[in-house]
């Protein structure tokens, strides 16, 4: 739910008025000095109560004598909108704001704090009344479409597909469906994927449509339905540095690295100064782009030496009734593997839901059902560590300051993530249902953990317990659990 702290709703007097360019009118001096006053009156506790209520009261009956004689003032208008909001004057407070909005439709933060005031107070359906006489005077604007579909997505989810259904008048001229989707790709990527289809069957060939639903396809973790319409939009769209970078991403994505660093390194840095966001996020991303690249041929070699070996575990995960198979590499982390394995034996992983799922980057299980009173030494080598690719599998690490601060939660990877390369362990990959690693959405949950293959030895990784002394896993369960907890078996 979208929520605006009081605070900047019922903004000082003062700062409203230093805000707006003043007029010359001796009156409005005399105003400005009287709300200054209240407002020192009010911070130092002199006035409080019944006269605090009175003190704003007059103020308002005056400046309203003022907006008499002078409507188009948007400082009175902002004053009277802070006043009505303390004093709880909901008619008082939309009139004001609604004169300020009339006077500049693009005030975006006066428009947020006027929706906010009935969202805080949990009124949603006047919120989004709000909302819509907003969207009225200023129809694409993402601040005010992002707040509505939040809005809307917790009063009553249906009015998001309504709603897009009425934007949909004019193929032609389709700017007000493609800021909708746009905001709701930031809340709800999945939904807005979904609306996507509909507005690219309404309106096929239209640029802007294009771009929108390849972003949304890509916000929804899509990669190659992206790919795959951008490839079909105009070459000299294709050119824009926008266009380019998203292309770029659902390549890379997808682990073509070649393609996908020679699309970015294409882009013209200096043809985006005025679009500072963009350029630092080529800046930064270009060298990623090429140390994935160069780590992507080693991995390969490794994966391949490992095609036929037995030596490492393989387990299936279930997730929301899908099944995930995944390659555990006990070479490489041996330790984290036995930990997972132990893990896993114990039913820990049954029935958990993933507390994160980030689009674009990795989804995060829950703490498990017994919060493990523990942590997991890192383990990395300079020549056997692995990197992180789209399918890795690691774990939570609490406190990236702290290596040694890996907990029991598993890390699905939707995405390469080279900038965590030798920063925390790999210890698997997905080797089947990467597709169903990246549709999760809120609310999906890990069902079970089945072992397939491991060697059959006991297992008992070493941990770091609450005092900061490594043990075996066995002993500081066994605290845990009373005494009857067993070393877990990795053999299924």
């Amino acid at each position: 739910m979208l929520r605006i702290s009081s605070r900047y709703l019922i903004v000082g007097l003062a700062l409203l008025l230093a805000a707006m360019a003043q007029t010359p009118d001796d009156r409005w001096d005399r105003l400005e000095e009287k709300a200054n006053t209240i407002l020192k009156e009010i911070s130092e506790g002199v006035l409080v109560g019944d006269s605090k209520k009175s003190a704003m009261m007059e103020l308002l009956q005056e400046n309203r004598l003022f907006l008499a004689e002078h409507p188009d003032n948007e400082s009175a208008w902002l004053m009277s909108a802070s006043l009505c909001g303390q004093l709880g004057d909901d008619e008082c407070l939309d009139t004001s704001l609604r004169a300020i909005m009339r006077m500049n439709p693009r005030n975006v933060q006066a428009g947020l704090q006027w929706a906010a005031h009935y969202t805080n107070d949990n009124r949603l359906d006047r919120s989004l009344d709000v909302l819509n006489e907003l969207l009225e005077l200023n129809p694409t604007s993402l601040m005010f479409w992002n707040a509505w579909t939040i809005t809307a997505t917790t009063h009553d989810p249906s009015l998001i597909q309504s709603r897009f259904r009425t934007l949909m008048i004019d193929a032609a001229s389709p700017e007000r469906p493609i800021a909708f989707l746009t905001a709701l790709q930031k809340s709800d990527p999945w939904t807005a994927a979904d609306l996507g289809e509909q507005l690219l069957e309404w309106s096929p060939e239209h640029p802007d449509v294009l771009l929108c639903v390849a972003r949304g396809l890509r916000s929804a973790n899509q990669f190659k339905s992206a790919a795959d319409i951008i490839k079909t939009m105009p070459a000299e769209m294709l050119k824009r540095p926008d266009v380019a970078y998203l292309h770029s991403d659902c390549l890379y994505a997808d682990h073509r690295f070649q393609e996908a660093y020679d699309i970015m390194s294409s882009i013209d840095l200096d043809s985006i100064e005025s679009k500072p966001g963009l350029a630092r996020r080529l800046k930064f991303m270009l060298p990623l782009r090429k140390q994935a690249l160069d780590a992507w041929q080693r991995e390969q070699k490794l994966r391949t030496l490992q095609t036929n070996s037995t030596d490492n575990p393989l387990v299936r995960i279930t997730i929301d009734g899908k099944p995930v198979e995944l390659e555990l590499f006990a070479g490489e982390a041996p330790n984290t593997v036995a930990a997972f394995l132990a893990t896993a034996r114990r039913g820990d992983y049954e029935q958990l839901p993933f507390m994160r799922i980030h689009t674009g980057f990795r989804s995060i299980t829950g703490e498990t059902s017994r919060s493990a009173p523990y942590t997991l030494p890192i383990e990395l080598d300079e020549d056997d560590s692995r990197d992180f690719f789209t399918g890795s599998v690691s774990m939570y690490m609490n406190n990236p300051a702290n290596p040694d601060s890996s907990t029991n939660q598993l890390c699905l990877y939707h995405f390469p993530a080279p900038h965590l390369n030798g920063t925390r362990n790999v210890f698997g990959r997905v080797t089947s249902g990467l597709d169903v690693v990246r549709e999760m959405r809120e609310g999906a949950v890990l069902e079970s953990v089945e072992i397939l293959r491991a060697p059959e030895i006991p297992i008992d990784p070493i941990v770091i317990d609450s005092s900061g002394t490594q043990r075996p896993m066995s002993q500081v369960m066994n605290e845990l659990d009373g005494g009857t907890s067993q070393p877990g078996n990795a053999s299924p």
